[in-house]
């Protein structure tokens, strides 16, 4: 937390580099996996960004029509970021489009900025040999964690969001200990019922890839084999993000008549919820009840029965909320949900901080490239 809080105070000052940066380039490509990529995820669709695309899979097809639907190589910028430098999809997207730039003379390094620890690694060598522009992931913050560093500020700076909100809304969530509290104990208590399933139901579309974020948030922290003194780790919940109204049509009957092992956190906006036009007229006997109201009081009202529906029936459920998602709520709910999972992890006597579970995967994805 002491290293997020620094990185918030560092990037309020905005280097000239990155204004420089900036303003040469049009388009942007973040080119990162898991905590490198899902929390800028997050900033560009909350706040609808157009010329951010993502590169988050080494799916062939997508890729090459990606970089083959690109009409302005020279205004496209590269935004090269993993945490330890050494993320085997980053690193062969690097080779890739660096292979591809070379065939149309278009020089990768000027278009280029590479976000990592500053240490050895492949990704780190290359940017300092290039005299590529870099920015330094703190090596204390996980990548999960670290969208309120280097990894989503420098790209947040260059979306031209305003870093001081930002942080005033993140540091602000060290005087809501009693949210934090109330939060943290109804997830234990959930655990202690058997609710194995716990769902972050987003009423706002612009709320869709926060729902990822924290999937990954939960579930590299809170998942673990062994405690922290190597006896058997309490089990957790399985994350399971939703989205609004849409959900309700997909997953609402598994929840309201299937097993009672799901706890469900929504998460509402006031904003969302209101809307600036009304209708004047319906054209349909359905919609009658909506002349002279918005179209977010549809949505209001769907929440709010679902809330009770859900309540009726017996399934747990719990609502947080939040005025708006301008830079302070959205840095107040991105540190909530950090340190509401670093409280579980302190309950449960687990780390949160590490993975090992996914480092088997990796060593079987190199043992089967040199055997192919």
């Amino acid at each position: 937390l002491s290293a997020i809080e620094s990185e918030l105070n560092e990037y309020t000052k905005v280097p000239q580099s990155l204004i420089d940066f900036k303003n040469s380039h049009k388009k942007f490509f973040i080119v990162g996996i898991g905590g490198s990529s899902l929390g800028i995820q997050v900033l560009a669709d909350v706040y609808q960004i157009k010329n951010f695309e993502f590169i988050d899979n080494v799916d062939a097809a997508h890729f090459e029509y990606t970089l083959n639907s690109i009409t302005n190589l020279e205004e496209v910028a590269w935004l090269f970021i993993s945490k330890s430098g050494r993320s085997i999809e980053t690193l062969a997207a690097l080779d890739f489009i660096s292979q591809f730039l070379s065939e149309k003379s278009v020089d990768l390094q000027k278009h280029t900025i590479v976000i990592t620890e500053k240490k050895e690694s492949d990704l780190y060598n290359w940017a300092v040999e290039n005299k590529v522009l870099n920015f330094s992931v703190p090596l204390d913050v996980g990548g999960r964690f670290s969208v309120l560093s280097s990894v989503g500020l420098v790209p947040a700076i260059l979306m031209g969001l305003d870093i001081q909100k930002i942080q005033k809304g993140a540091l602000s969530v060290y005087q809501e200990q009693s949210a934090l509290v109330t939060f943290t104990e109804t997830t234990l208590k959930s655990f202690e019922r058997g609710e194995w399933v716990s769902v972050l139901w987003s009423y706002s579309s612009r709320l869709k890839s926060l729902g990822f974020w924290w999937q990954q948030l939960w579930a590299e922290s809170l998942a673990k084999k062994v405690d922290r003194q190597g006896g058997v780790a309490p089990r957790v919940s399985t994350p399971m993000p939703m989205v609004g109204a849409t959900d309700q049509h997909s997953t609402l009957q598994q929840i309201m008549e299937g097993a009672r092992d799901k706890m469900v956190f929504f998460l509402r906006t006031v904003d969302a919820e209101k809307g600036l036009t009304t209708l004047k007229k319906s054209l349909t006997k359905e919609t009658s009840l909506l002349q002279g109201k918005t179209l977010g009081t549809l949505l209001k009202a769907e929440a709010e029965a679902i809330q009770l529906a859900l309540s009726e029936v017996g399934v747990s459920n719990i609502t947080l909320q939040v005025s708006d998602l301008k830079e302070e709520n959205l840095g107040r709910l991105i540190m909530f949900f950090q340190i509401s999972v670093m409280a579980l992890s302190e309950a449960l006597n687990i780390n949160a901080f590490d993975q090992p579970g996914v480092e088997l995967g990796k060593v079987m994805t190199k043992k089967i490239l040199s055997e192919s």
